[in-house]
């Protein structure tokens, strides 16, 4: 519908026009590539042929995307934010993504790296994602795109859908070929920073390099892009070498034993990381913690969840407390900066921002006085520490009390509702006090506009056999359409555009 819109603006001829492909063609798109490489021996079968040690060429193919393009579109216009000596953490307090410890040496490391020394000279932070979308559950494929989302651009700004990166697509079954894709956007942003690249910013003409100090993805995304076992085995925590171990959980678990194969892994680690072309990454803090997944859908869904199924247990809520919390909950009239309004507790389909809102704002009133004062006090104690880490700015004193709670809920947490709560999520959360130190408040590098993205993927590739250039143009010709919206300033256009998105109080008879 966006492209619609475009052909109206520029009053485009319609006969002309056969296909979407045509208008997205004619938009000032990024460049698109196509790799064919080996999936046994992972040779390129563009330039090369397979190995003689391989004995079944399968061809394997992914799409890139032009780093080189994309940002005239996503920075025209905006103030660029980089640190300064002078304002790192201004008021003693950690702000936004500049404050980070970890940031800051790895930004000056890479300004040295790169022998910039003019002002002029603005080296972006690029933080990279990827995540694995199940397209279609008789085919088994599963798509695979990688984001990136620069920290330079205004917090308010830098997460909105039009300001993402698309750096790569992959779709088949099994797993993506990581070091290939992530070879290739290495080479890009090698290239980038040869010369720098010129873009208009807001008020002048900036040249930008980029580094990618960082990545953030979900646990078992992690687990695959560090080459590590998997989050639930021994030392799957990515922080830490603490080894963990297996307790029952429902029914049981399975029992687990040593394979047969030498070598094996060393404190969770099965070899070098597949994000290796990546090159100055520093493995020990790089792998950003998810508050999303940690917290959200992770820690709070739990416990919840738990409050509402487990029927033999001090801390269960029958029907007529849920009742009772679901009409507090229902009482509640939020402004309008909420994006979704209060509904009754469906854990299994409650979304991650209501679990922020459930925490953030309702729970502790709606609990109070009926779940029992032990297990109330200690969700106090998540609840605080959570939305100090959260907030806007953080004083390295609350950032210790923080982390005091923390410590405090995860130890409770074992004694309250068993040893089977404590899995890679609740302890993760012990690491949340450490990460914001090093990147700044959780809010600053949250999966949430990530997720978003995962949705136009799956949107694009609902066919059994979908064409991997086709959605990459389509999904980089919505990028542009959106940053074109911007130049529709007619008030009958406008709004013609709200009610083409499904805005409400809006018919025909506005125009």
């Amino acid at each position: 519908m966006a492209a619609f819109l475009e052909l109206l603006k520029l009053r485009a001829d319609f006969s002309s026009v056969k296909s979407i492909d045509d208008i997205l063609l004619s938009l000032e798109m990024s460049p698109i590539k196509a790799h064919v490489i080996c999936r046994s021996c992972c040779a390129n079968l563009e330039t090369d042929v397979c190995s003689i040690d391989c004995t079944d060429t399968v061809e394997d193919t992914f799409i890139t995307a032009s780093i080189n393009s994309q940002p005239q579109h996503i920075l025209r216009g905006e103030s660029l934010f980089v640190p300064s000596d002078l304002k790192f953490r201004q008021g003693d307090r950690i702000w936004d993504t500049t404050d980070g410890s970890a940031y800051r040496s790895t930004h000056r490391r890479s300004r040295e790296r790169l022998g910039l020394v003019s002002d002029t000279d603005k080296l972006l932070t690029m933080v990279i994602n990827t995540d694995g979308l199940e397209i279609n559950e008789s085919g088994g494929k599963s798509a695979w795109p990688v984001f990136g989302m620069i920290s330079g651009i205004h917090p308010d700004r830098r997460a909105m859908n039009d300001k993402i990166l698309y750096l790569a697509l992959w779709e088949e079954e099994g797993k993506p070929p990581i070091v290939e894709i992530m070879s290739e956007i290495n080479e890009q942003i090698e290239e980038i920073n040869e010369t720098g690249l010129r873009v208009r910013t807001a008020g002048c003409d900036s040249i930008i390099f980029l580094h990618v100090p960082a990545l953030i993805a979900d646990m078992p995304a992690k687990a695959m892009l560090r080459n590590a076992i998997n989050f639930n085995g021994a030392f799957g925590c990515s922080l830490c070498t603490i080894q963990g171990a297996s307790v029952p959980s429902g029914n049981g678990h399975c029992p687990c034993t040593r394979s047969p194969v030498s070598g094996y892994p060393v404190f969770g680690q099965k070899g070098i990381p597949l994000v290796h072309p990546l090159r100055h990454l520093d493995y020990s803090n790089c792998f950003l913690l998810d508050e999303m997944h940690c917290f959200l859908i992770g820690t709070v869904k739990k416990v919840v969840t738990m409050w509402t199924e487990n029927s033999a247990e001090p801390y269960f809520l029958n029907k007529d407390i849920v009742e009772e919390v679901e009409r507090r909950l229902m009482a509640f009239r939020p402004s309008k900066s909420f994006t979704r309004l209060p509904r009754k507790l469906k854990t299994a389909k409650y979304k991650a921002n209501e679990f922020r809102s459930f925490i953030n704002h309702y729970s502790v009133f709606c609990l109070n006085g009926l779940l029992p004062a032990r297990y109330l006090d200690h969700w106090r104690v998540l609840v605080a520490a959570y939305k100090t880490l959260s907030t806007d700015s953080i004083h390295p004193a609350e950032l210790a009390v923080a982390d005091d709670q923390l410590s405090q809920f995860c130890e409770g947490a074992a004694v309250l509702y068993g040893a089977n709560v404590c899995g890679i999520n609740l302890h993760s959360m012990r690491h949340a006090a450490e990460m914001v130190d090093l990147w700044d408040p959780l809010w600053a590098y949250s999966l949430f506009p990530f997720e978003s993205k995962n949705g136009d993927i799956s949107r694009h590739c609902f066919a059994k056999n979908s064409v991997l250039k086709s959605v990459m143009m389509q999904l980089l010709g919505s990028q542009v359409l959106r940053q074109k919206e911007k130049l529709i300033v007619l008030p009958s256009e406008v709004r013609l555009l709200k009610l083409f998105r499904g805005k409400r109080n809006l018919c025909l008879k506005c125009y």
